[in-house]
């Protein structure tokens, strides 16, 4: 029997767009194995309410995959949206792996050796709404590119080398964004 040239090119272009998304999707689970190694906790956008919201979304802690969702499991059937790292020991490997993931509103690099140059990959993430730097080495160099991170709804600053001068650059140049300095939450 002989299927009609119609039929093949549907099925051809069903297979090339699968081939596509799965190469996606192995890329995203690649990069959580990556990550995973350095001790990273990692959130899935499934663990969230509300998530289109980008003013109102929150974490649901008792949030559940799906019987075929866990079968496959979280890196194929949801994207990271937050990627948390404390005292690791290679911070730069981390944001690294971090900057190719295009669906992250949450970067939390805390307590750890993160300099100037670490940051440079930070404009690939167009979703990122809260970046969490405490305890690092960045400094005054830092914030002409923190700068043009418009999006971000919070930046947390607390023991990094940044000046005065440099911080109320940033609150000048990102009024909307919460720009925390002092332990407990102090502006």
């Amino acid at each position: 029997m002989r299927l009609p040239r119609f039929s093949i090119r549907i099925a051809l272009v069903i297979v090339g767009a699968l081939a596509v998304a799965m190469s996606t999707l192995t890329k995203q689970q690649r990069i959580a194995a990556k990550l995973r190694r350095h001790d990273v906790q990692i959130t899935y956008e499934y663990q969230y309410d509300n998530w289109a919201d980008l003013e109102r979304y929150s974490f649901n802690d008792r949030a559940e995959l799906s019987a075929i969702e866990r079968f496959f499991g979280a890196d194929l059937c949801s994207r990271i949206v937050s990627v948390s790292s404390n005292h690791a020991e290679n911070p730069a490997e981390i944001a690294r792996l971090a900057f190719q993931l295009p669906h992250l509103r949450r970067l939390a690099v805390k307590r750890t050796s993160l300099v100037d140059g670490d940051l440079n990959g930070l404009s690939k993430l167009h979703e990122l709404r809260k970046l969490e730097l405490h305890g690092t080495e960045i400094s005054d160099a830092s914030v002409e590119m923190l700068s043009r991170l418009t999006k971000l709804r919070t930046l947390g600053l607390i023991d990094t080398k940044l000046s005065g001068e440099a911080v109320q650059a940033l609150r000048t140049a990102l009024p909307r964004t919460r720009i925390t300095t002092e332990p407990g939450g102090h502006m």
